[in-house]
């Protein structure tokens, strides 16, 4: 037998539900071990570094907007600059 009377009776009130809810129950009215469930990860180290960036995009967004408004973007300084061709020997 899988389950004693208690915890049949339980299951059967607990059916088509949550299978945590289940547990839960047997922890509850039995003294059953808890349910064990994944602490989710920190995210905070990683948090900072990301919202850095992302001001940083925004500031270089907004100096372009700025300067769009103020007559227009050189957009010389996009350009990739040619690499020199190397010396033959």
């Amino acid at each position: 037998m899988l389950f004693g009377q208690k915890e049949g009776r339980i299951a059967m009130a607990n059916r088509r539900k949550d299978p945590l809810l289940l547990f839960a129950a047997l922890h509850r009215q039995l003294g059953y071990p808890g349910v064990q469930t994944l602490v989710p990860a920190d995210r905070t180290p990683e948090l900072l570094p990301q919202l850095l960036r992302r001001v940083d995009r925004l500031e270089a967004r907004l100096k372009l907007v700025e300067e769009e408004q103020r007559g227009g973007i050189d957009i010389t300084k996009f350009y990739n600059k040619p690499a020199a061709p190397e010396e033959q020997e």
